[in-house]
């Protein structure tokens, strides 16, 4: 085993606040700092088997990416909206394939989406004005293998639950990324979120999160994925997530209708065989006062810590 030490250079004084994993087709280390600082680690290199290699992580090397340095003004490159010198609380993100990094970040004044075209610029837009103390990134798979091969050029979805950190509303929010660039063109790609909705359950902040893909169904199908999440009121509760019913990837970023596929969305519920209490998750009234949005929820489990 190999113990690395990274130091970011934007907040090599600075506590740490939280680190995250990001994946896709490279992997990578992402950390958030208190004063608003947000980097990333990039794996890069080969695993030492090549000429000369003994089979270790020696010549594996880690690739710094400062994506918002930190600050009273919050530079974050792209001339976007930064978290400034506000202490993020836990970040998260993926690696594209067309080299592109997405971190999300969540802290006390709401959460951000930083969008690094290329490693060059950064674009940093808002994706909830509430307090949140947690956020996890899942990739959404292509349903029936879409995509034409040209792994640099092809849609993804990505899959985001965010915990709030409120003082009465403790919840879940959940929502989904579209990601398209096009391969010959880094500034062309784009990124958009869609909000489906917040589940209710906790009575204190949600500070973890953390998802789990189930096995695929008897039929070969996919099997979804659980989330568990963790917060002060000692409580683990976890929610199932149902695969759409469509094979367009957009139809998961779009929810309620999937197009020619039929039903669409996310949908999550009781884990049992009765699909009478699975819901399409459906954007919710952003208005926190409103208790009814309750309704468009169902948790699935609740364990005692």
């Amino acid at each position: 085993a190999e113990l690395h030490s990274w130091t970011a250079a934007a907040a090599a004084t600075d506590e740490g606040k939280g680190v995250g994993i990001v994946g896709g087709v490279e992997t990578g280390i992402a950390a958030a700092f208190s004063d608003g600082s947000l980097a990333i680690w990039r794996r890069s290199g080969v695993d030492g088997e090549g000429e000369g290699g003994d089979g270790t992580a020696d010549s594996i090397g880690w690739v710094e990416e400062v994506i918002l340095a930190g600050g009273a003004e919050g530079a974050d490159g792209g001339g976007g909206e930064g978290v400034g010198g506000v202490s993020v609380k836990d970040v998260a993100g993926a690696l594209l394939p067309s080299g592109d990094s997405v971190l999300i970040s969540a802290s006390c004044d709401g959460v951000r989406l930083h969008h690094r075209r290329g490693g060059g610029e950064t674009i940093v837009s808002a994706m909830g004005n509430f307090a949140a103390a947690s956020v996890e990134v899942r990739p959404l798979p292509y349903p029936d293998g879409d995509g034409d091969g040209d792994s640099s050029s092809a849609p993804v979805e990505l899959l985001v639950a965010v915990g709030t950190a409120g003082p009465r509303h403790n919840r879940v929010h959940i929502y989904t990324l579209s990601l398209s660039s096009s391969g010959a063109d880094a500034a062309a790609a784009s990124v958009e979120h869609r909000h489906h909705g917040a589940l209710s359950g906790h009575t204190d902040w949600v500070t973890c999160l953390d998802f789990y893909d189930l096995p695929p169904s008897g039929g070969g199908g996919a099997g979804g994925m659980l989330l568990a999440s963790g917060g002060h009121d000692a409580r683990i509760r976890l929610w199932r997530f149902r695969p759409p019913r469509t094979s367009a990837p957009s139809a998961v970023a779009a929810g309620g209708d999937g197009g020619d596929g039929g039903g669409g969305g996310i949908s999550f519920g009781p884990d049992d065989d009765d699909d009478d209490g699975a819901r399409n998750a459906e954007p919710v009234n952003d208005d926190d006062d409103d208790d009814e949005e309750d309704d468009d929820v169902r948790e699935e489990d609740d364990y005692d810590e």
